[in-house]
């Protein structure tokens, strides 16, 4: 609760400051680099000294209060007006223009890092440091660890922005190995997006030619299909009726041998009458055979029924009435 009490306090202070107070600390940088008088102002040594402490501050302030002075400084173009102090006329403010735009680019925030290629802020830099020839001293120390910066941590959108339109100027100082190193860098970036634009087109392609000839885990391996594909010879001279083949979607037209051949039409067309009536005179076999069992001795009526039980089966169709029939007549027994 603690905590939150004072990221809220803090908040508030600085949309306080930035609205009602920022203006009044940066006011110094403003007129050291506006106005007819700027030079006779930033000539006084107590003037360069405040203006060399507003770019400490600010960029104590851009590593610190990220939200609020990023606002800040591209809604006001503090930092044009810093990049300005690189001019040879402020050649000892200088130095302390180029760390603030140093602490910037430091940050690796892609919103600066557009606003810089937007405005082509790093030709301040490229000017200054071509116009200080090959001294050696701190201003082109400062810019050439600038740009090794930017190589080694592979910003790739301010490589292409200087390597496309400054990369001319720098390699004319041919005694400095960084611009070249930066320059190779830049031509395997372009190298790399090459490579991946032809990946990106060529991908669909390859990719279905792969699906197309890789084989399923559950496909068949060859033996396995040879198997499936070879015809038994014991197999060619067995009766197709037992089971109808299938083939191409056709059931085969399997005839059963001519014994087990069932003429529906002459089923279709016999009258009713004619396929009851051997059913009236099965049961009456059935009830004088019951009459006989009753009065006959059991093994005589055993061994005299059963042809007769045979012959009743086998001429009725009605089998579970005849023989619950039985049963009942049995039952005493």
């Amino acid at each position: 609760m603690h905590r939150s009490l004072n990221r809220l306090e803090k908040s508030e202070f600085l949309q306080f400051f930035y609205k009602n107070a920022m203006h009044r600390l940066t006011e110094p940088i403003i007129l050291a680099t506006h106005g007819t008088d700027c030079l006779k102002y930033v000539s006084r040594t107590e003037n360069s000294s405040l203006v060399a402490s507003v770019l400490d501050v600010l960029s104590f302030a851009v590593e610190n209060h990220t939200y609020h002075v990023k606002n800040y400084i591209l809604s006001k173009e503090i930092l044009q007006k810093v990049l300005l102090l690189m001019n040879p006329r402020y050649s000892f403010l200088a130095l302390n223009a180029l760390k603030f735009f140093r602490k910037i680019v430091g940050l690796k925030d892609e919103f600066y890092n557009r606003y810089i290629i937007k405005f082509d802020l790093m030709s301040f830099v490229i000017d200054a440091f071509v116009k200080n020839g090959l001294k050696h001293n701190m201003l082109n120390s400062a810019v050439l660890e600038l740009l090794e910066f930017i190589k080694s941590e592979d910003i790739k959108t301010l490589i292409k922005y200087v390597c496309e339109k400054h990369i001319t100027k720098l390699l004319t100082v041919e005694q400095c190995s960084t611009f070249k190193a930066l320059r190779t860098k830049f031509e395997q970036q372009l190298e790399r997006e090459t490579t991946k634009k032809g990946d990106t087109m060529a991908g669909p392609k390859n990719f279905d030619n792969a699906a197309r000839f890789r084989r399923d885990a559950r496909d068949l391996d060859e033996n396995e299909e040879n198997y499936f594909n070879e015809e038994d010879p014991s197999d060619m001279n067995k009766p197709l009726y037992n089971s109808p083949l299938v083939v191409q979607n056709k059931v085969l037209d399997t005839k059963p041998p001519p014994n087990k051949v069932i003429n529906s039409e002459k089923v279709m067309t016999t009258p009713l009458e004619k396929v009851i009536a051997p059913t009236d005179k099965v049961i009456n076999t059935i009830n004088s055979t019951l009459d006989k069992v009753i009065t006959t001795p059991l093994d005589k009526v055993m061994s005299a029924s059963l042809p007769a039980l045979d012959k009743v089966i086998s001429a009725s169709s009605p089998l579970s009435t005849t023989l619950t029939t039985v049963m009942k007549r049995t039952n005493p027994l």
